[in-house]
């Protein structure tokens, strides 16, 4: 009787002997669509092993990411404190072959006198495709016309840059409107693989591109660096293939794929491969009608009832340079822009703190760039309130800080400006947030807090100046034990909003820069208790250059501030921050209190200082 070989040593043999199918490389993943070879494909590839096109993007680069990269991008995946994304729309991915028993709707005069309307890219359409062609065309015309509206108006502050680098690049003019067809023009937008952005990049086309995307930041989200981008890919694609219908199918499918499809089937152009279901996807098959279809709309707005595309809608926002480890939050706070408007202009960032590693570009509405550059060049642009301190405990460590925040080990030392793997119980670890997290944060002021992960009473008593004594009574809490998500009333948080608001109808002081608040109750003769209770802020608030502040019996107390800020400042020395220096040993040197400096510098109970930082210092 032959011996029947067991299964798993069958499998281990043939991997062995190099007869496993294939898989994708990620060359040949531009979207991320075509995730899986097809039953064909797989058959044909593990019996007849056959070149890849030229790719943009190697197996091997892909393979040889660094590790810190793959922890960041192992701790995206958890999405713990992950920021803002969507997934695509139903309307990007529709497939209009499935509607085929539907009634299609009659076209009206003005539809067919677009469909005869010609695009910049001739498409040279057989029955069958123009027959999809104008599936699609009755699909975003009538039965989503809504959601057709909807990306028209979302397109228009990205459409004159996009006309601008398709026009230097010369590449034909329709290329502008592809988003459409990826993402509808949604910048936030995640396909299931891992596509992301106008463009719907897969992470390693998008570096081999330069666009950066980790733990920190996503600039496949940046419609801007992605759009150049595309535009070099798009090209790149054209001169590979020679024809704009392969172009644009290796664009949605990856080149690898579509060179692959032309050397089995023997086929040199698109509509020969796309005749056949065997060698690409649907999706691919429909990606030229489809596009196709969204030109003839484009084109005949008007004529087809859609309100036209206002070009001059949305000017290009201006830019300012920021260092590495910039609070986001900060800045939009001191242009006065929510963190939202701030997000929406600036996409590619997933963090409130930006990489500390390196500078970049935001933007910044035009009549708003002078107040980001008084900002940036403060003491508070690398003070982080946009992200949360963390008390070190005994037996913490490095690893098991950053497994508890959900946040790669490298990231979290990098924005600490450490490299030492020695920590003390009691010194202060800055932990960067999302901005959901910052947002709780800041809704923390107006009376309710949403507990994030790795918050305790005693910090939160901390941070929202209360006690944890007020903070179990007023949430009726047995004991200091607290959930992700759970919902905690902050005593005293509705009226400091209300006394906020009061502050600000009475207020007669305007920030200046190098304002702190002990350094404003000395110049106008009151205590800081008095000031910060006028304002319904806390002691440890961080000031912006130009916010109102009210000072109580400013009036009165004008002469004997002016004397004492004299006095103040003939005994004021200004000192720099050097490497190994602490609050403990500068005070020791000046012969004062850490307390008092912590008050002179507005400086949080456990707020870290870096060398370099200018601390003002008042002596006998």
């Amino acid at each position: 009787m032959p011996y029947v070989f067991p299964r798993a040593f069958v499998l281990v043999l043939l991997l062995a002997v190099g007869c496993a199918p294939l898989t994708n490389s990620p060359q040949s993943q531009h979207t991320g669509k075509m995730q899986n070879a097809t039953p064909e494909n797989t058959a044909v590839n593990a019996s007849c092993p056959v070149s890849a096109a030229p790719s943009a993007v190697t197996e091997k680069a892909a393979r040889n990411a660094s590790k810190p990269e793959q922890q960041d991008l192992a701790a995206e995946a958890t999405g713990s404190d992950a920021d803002l994304k969507q997934p695509l729309e139903e309307e990007v991915q529709a497939d209009v072959s499935s509607n085929a028993t539907d009634k299609e709707p009659a076209l009206t005069q003005a539809e067919k006198k677009a469909l005869e309307s010609e695009a910049e890219i001739q498409f040279d359409l057989d029955v069958r495709e123009t027959e999809r062609m104008q599936k699609f065309f009755r699909y975003y015309t009538h039965k989503h016309r809504k959601t057709f509206q909807r990306w028209l108006k979302r397109a228009e502050p990205y459409l004159p840059h996009i006309r601008k680098v398709i026009t230097e690049k010369g590449l034909p003019q329709d290329l502008v409107f592809l988003p459409f067809a990826e993402s509808g023009f949604n910048p936030w937008a995640y396909s299931r693989a891992g596509a992301a952005g106008l463009w719907q990049f897969m992470p390693a086309t998008g570096r081999h591109f330069d666009l950066r995307v980790d733990w920190w930041m996503d600039e496949r989200r940046d419609p801007y660096a992605s759009t150049q981008a595309a535009a070099e890919y798009l090209s790149r694609l054209y001169g590979q293939f020679q024809d704009w219908y392969l172009a644009l199918a290796a664009y949605n499918a990856g080149e690898g794929n579509v060179g692959r499809a032309l050397e089995r089937s023997g086929c040199d152009n698109f509509y020969d491969l796309a005749s056949s279901r065997r060698y690409l996807k649907s999706e691919t098959r429909n990606y030229v009608p489809k596009f196709q279809a969204i030109l003839k709309i484009v084109r005949n707005l008007e004529e087809l009832g859609f309100e036209p595309i206002d070009w001059d809608a949305s000017p290009e926002p201006s830019q300012v340079a920021i260092k590495g480890g910039t609070d986001l939050m900060g800045l939009a706070d001191a242009t006065g822009m929510s963190w939202s408007e701030f997000r929406k202009a600036n996409p590619k960032f997933r963090r409130t703190v930006s990489p500390p590693d390196a500078s970049y570009q935001v933007q910044i509405p035009a009549p708003k760039v002078a107040q980001a550059k008084a900002y940036l060049d403060g003491p508070r642009a690398q003070k982080m309130a946009g992200g949360k301190r963390y008390r070190v405990r005994s037996g913490d460590s490095w690893w098991r800080i950053a497994r508890r925040f959900d946040v790669p080990l490298t990231a979290l030392m990098r924005l600490n400006n450490t490299r030492s793997k020695m920590l003390h119980p009691g010194d202060s670890v800055l932990i960067p947030v999302s901005g959901e997290a910052a947002r709780a944060r800041v809704a923390a002021q107006d009376g309710e807090y949403v507990v994030q992960r790795g918050d305790s009473l005693w910090e939160l008593a901390r941070r929202m100046d209360t006690t944890v004594t007020k903070l179990r009574r007023a949430n009726n809490l047995q004991n200091t034990t607290l959930r992700v998500g759970q919902r905690l009333t902050i005593p005293g948080g509705s009226q400091k909003a209300k006394t906020r608001q009061i502050a600000q109808r009475r207020s007669n002081y305007t920030v200046k820069k190098g304002d702190t608040l002990w350094e404003l109750s000395r110049r106008f003769g009151l205590s800081l208790n008095t000031l910060v209770q006028a304002n319904g802020i806390g002691r440890s608030s961080a000031l912006q250059v130009g916010q109102k502040l009210y000072i109580p019996d400013r009036g009165r107390t004008t002469q004997v501030a002016k004397a004492r800020e004299k006095a103040a400042h003939q005994r004021l020395v200004r000192y720099t921050v050097r490497q190994g220096d602490n609050l403990w040993t500068i005070a020791r040197r000046f012969g004062v209190s850490a307390d008092a400096l912590q008050d002179w510098n507005n400086l949080g109970k456990n707020e870290l200082i870096h060398p370099g930082d200018n601390l003002r210092v008042y002596i006998q």
